[in-house]
């Protein structure tokens, strides 16, 4: 009866294909417009370098240097009180490869690359994609989900050659 006023779902589904969400995919860079079309309104943040567009009933921020296409993609499992945090945390479904992201993570441990050195999360690569699974530590569960494009250039270090802190944080993680 009131089914106009439920909310949607909001699907992503980050596989060696694409990004899908709920159901279409999208590219990168992200059009803002597409992205719009797809979630909905966004709250805009002005920040030095880039400008936010955050869906905040949906737990999602992008971030934008030119106001026309987002480079970031990020999933917020967690409630954070900054204006440039959305005001609501990701309760739709995220999967990797038709699994929930902690549980791909878990198994595909040793998938993971550093982008950087101190890159203490890691991410996954699919094909053009970065997909960064950042974990709170304290809580051991996922606090936010990063996917932004891969140049084929980025990494300078292999999970191998940082795998003892990586281990240590992982081991941490899991026990």
């Amino acid at each position: 009866m009131f089914s106009i006023f439920k909310k949607k779902e909001i699907t992503i589904n980050v596989t060696d294909n694409g990004i899908y969400i709920n159901k279409e995919k999208i590219d990168f860079p992200f059009h803002l417009e597409t992205l719009e079309k797809l979630l909905g309104r966004t709250r805009i943040v002005k920040a030095e370098e880039r400008t936010l567009y955050l869906w905040d009933k949906l737990g999602i921020k992008a971030y934008s240097d030119n106001k026309i296409v987002a480079t970031v993609l990020e999933i917020h499992y967690k409630q954070k009180p900054y204006k440039h945090y959305p005001e609501k945390a990701f309760l739709g479904k995220l999967s990797i490869n038709g699994e929930v992201a902690t549980t791909y993570r878990k198994n595909n441990i040793n998938k993971l690359v550093c982008r950087y050195k101190g890159d203490d999360d890691g991410s996954f690569v699919f094909n053009d994609i970065f997909c960064g699974i950042g974990i709170d530590y304290d809580t051991k569960e996922i606090d936010v989900i990063s996917l932004s494009e891969f140049d084929g250039k980025s990494i300078k270090m292999i999970w191998q050659q940082n795998e003892n802190t990586l281990l240590t944080l992982i081991q941490n993680m899991i026990t």
